[in-house]
């Protein structure tokens, strides 16, 4: 079925963490919500790091992205973790 060089990727059990945790009726509601909620975020994302880019410049841009992925992270580890296998 897949090429030899792909067959270590039909091996993979895990798709994604969204589709594990929802029940199988919920699967569609369940990405569509996360893509529809990652689309709103990441526009005005974009548009905050445009203006910094143009107005300050892009050192600026890089430091705010940074900042903002690293209080991502720490929110994360704040998350427990469940395993639902």
């Amino acid at each position: 079925m897949f090429p030899r060089r792909l067959s270590h990727f039909s091996s993979l059990h895990k798709i994604s963490y969204t589709t594990d945790i929802a029940g199988a009726i919920e699967k569609g509601t369940v990405i569509g919500t996360y893509h529809t909620v990652f689309g709103i975020f990441v526009f005005p994302a974009s548009v905050i790091a445009g203006y910094l880019w143009q107005t300050c410049s892009i050192d600026i841009a890089f430091i705010f992205s940074a900042v903002v992925s690293f209080l991502a992270f720490l929110m994360m580890l704040g998350f427990k973790t469940t395993s639902y296998s």
